[in-house]
């Protein structure tokens, strides 16, 4: 059956115990029957053949290694694979075919950089004049500059969906503006889980604007939330003392944000030396 980014990456976590970070929608499917269009491998088993010859993938091969390949390309290696429409680039270039698309809208793709580094990315559109979309002639090209070798196209529209947990937080949440005003249930999903382990000591904070845009020389407010050196939010008690002081530091409009934490650690220190 379909269900929507997020769900989907809370049914992998409850079954596995991983924690995914980032969720994103995969390939095209039968939204009448939650069929997927093209090759879907999970945990070695081939799921779904693609019956089209100029589709893709984006595996992640039994010895860790992220590849994207034709769809002719033999299964026997791959450990999970979704599948892909069409290539974006390959071999380094950008597929020039795909000029002729000039209709902007939202988009989906995912790459690999020469040095094996997985690039995503997700774009807004069809919500004018907040946002318009990439081509998918302009994504390509973006996913180029992103340093990808080889990228593939996923599933766009309405079903393009980014959702992610923010450092400090536990919760994955929609980053993105789904043009459908919601998450569209769909067929599947390709999920990315962290392996570093939660000890609860403090690391660093975690600084986010209040707001998502400011204009020239305003003062740009931040909140600050503790983490630990996994990005989990569960700090001691001595580790809000210090948060506090950055706190109040970043309410001061030319707060210095590469001094701030240094200078309430000195505090955080003096004030365990004293009491």
């Amino acid at each position: 059956g379909m269900q929507t980014v997020r769900d989907q990456a809370r049914k992998a976590e409850e079954k596995t115990g991983k924690n995914i970070v980032v969720a994103i929608n995969a390939d095209y499917y039968n939204m009448a029957t939650g069929e997927p269009t093209n090759h879907l491998v999970m945990g070695g088993k081939i799921v779904h053949r693609s019956t089209d010859p100029n589709s893709y993938y984006f595996a992640v091969l039994k010895d860790g290694t992220p590849v994207i390949r034709n769809s002719t390309e033999p299964l026997d290696d791959v450990w999970e694979a979704v599948g892909s429409p069409f290539p974006l680039v390959i071999d380094g270039q950008v597929q020039e075919s795909l000029a002729y698309d000039t209709y902007a809208m939202p988009r989906n793709a995912v790459g690999v950089t020469a040095d094996g580094k997985v690039i995503v990315m997700v774009n807004d559109g069809r919500q004018a004049p907040k946002s318009v979309g990439y081509t998918s002639y302009e994504i390509a090209k973006m996913m180029k500059a992103y340093g990808c070798v080889d990228a593939v196209y996923l599933d766009g529209g309405g079903s393009a969906t980014y959702a992610s947990k923010s450092e400090g937080t536990n919760t994955l949440t929609v980053k993105n503006s789904p043009s459908d005003g919601n998450e569209r249930l769909v067929s599947d999903t390709l999920l990315f889980y962290s392996t570093a382990k939660p000890d609860g000591e403090f690391d660093h904070a975690s600084l986010s604007p209040v707001d998502k845009l400011y204009t020239p020389y305003s003062t740009v407010q931040f909140t600050a939330t503790g983490v630990d050196q996994a990005g989990a939010p569960n700090c001691r008690q001595t580790d809000f003392l210090l948060l506090k002081t950055i706190r109040t530091a970043l309410s001061q409009p030319t707060a210095n944000l590469f001094q701030t934490e240094r200078q309430a650690r000195s505090q955080l220190t003096i004030f365990q030396m004293k009491r």
